[in-house]
């Protein structure tokens, strides 16, 4: 049995984004010599560099500009912008904290929760107990 194919004139929710859209969310350029993305809506789809000793390490993460036009929050953001009157961005460029960096973020951030803990509270064993009536 053939599957009818789908129209997405029948899903507005999955219609391509506007092109003002399109050049909000994306990045606009490469950052030499590391490759990084820059420009653009910093969870856009875009290449990550990280400097590793001897080279550049590069990864691409992030939401593609089709997929972001179907999130609620990412239309709210853009819409406040355009009410806004387009201000001017300061460009995103994605290069990502060293391993070492990472580490001592990382170090600090458990040393920060770890103090944060609270015990859990103890239970009052006075307290009545409905299972034995």
């Amino acid at each position: 049995m053939r599957r009818k194919k789908q129209n997405n004139n029948d899903r507005p929710h999955q219609a391509m984004p506007p092109t003002a859209f399109l050049e909000w969310w994306n990045p606009t350029g490469t950052d030499e010599p590391s490759g990084a993305s820059i420009g653009g809506h910093p969870d856009a789809e875009r290449v990550w560099a990280r400097k590793d000793p001897g080279r550049w390490t590069r990864r691409t993460y992030g939401i593609n500009a089709v997929l972001a036009w179907t999130c609620q929050c990412y239309r709210d953001e853009y819409e406040r912008w355009i009410d806004a009157e387009q201000p001017e961005r300061e460009p995103f460029v994605s290069i990502a904290a060293t391993l070492e960096q990472q580490y001592e973020l990382m170090k600090k951030l458990k040393a920060i929760l770890k103090g944060a803990a609270k015990p859990m509270p103890k239970e009052d064993n006075d307290a009545i107990d409905f299972h034995t009536r």
